[in-house]
């Protein structure tokens, strides 16, 4: 995602997108330990089990304006007709079916 050349719009995106997708990961994540501790179901130690597990039982759960989706293929290289790299988590909105470009990346470690 490019950004907006309004450093006014820049803010708004980030007080309120960002930080509310902080904020439900925040959330989830915390829900996800709790669980794991309460149901004596570990997590592995392996960031693709972690991301899955968040994504699949935690972010995508209950209505949201936001979608979470898993490896998503990024950067196409139109000489090769492949893509270069992976995303961990892309969230898309609504817009994203009338501007491709609305989307931001999470990228887990």
């Amino acid at each position: 995602m490019g950004g907006f050349k309004n450093k006014t719009l820049n803010n708004e995106f980030i007080n309120g997108v960002v930080n509310h997708t902080i904020t439900h990961l925040i959330k989830c994540s915390e829900q996800m330990i709790s669980d794991c501790l309460e149901n004596n179901n570990p997590l592995w130690n392996d960031e693709d089990r972690i991301t899955n597990r968040l994504v699949e039982k935690y972010l995508n759960n209950g209505p949201s304006n936001y979608r979470y989706i898993i490896q998503s293929p990024e950067n196409f290289n139109d000489k090769t007709d492949q893509y270069i790299g992976r995303t961990d988590i892309t969230v898309i909105s609504r817009n994203y079916f009338i501007d491709s470009k609305a989307y931001f990346i999470i990228e887990c470690k």
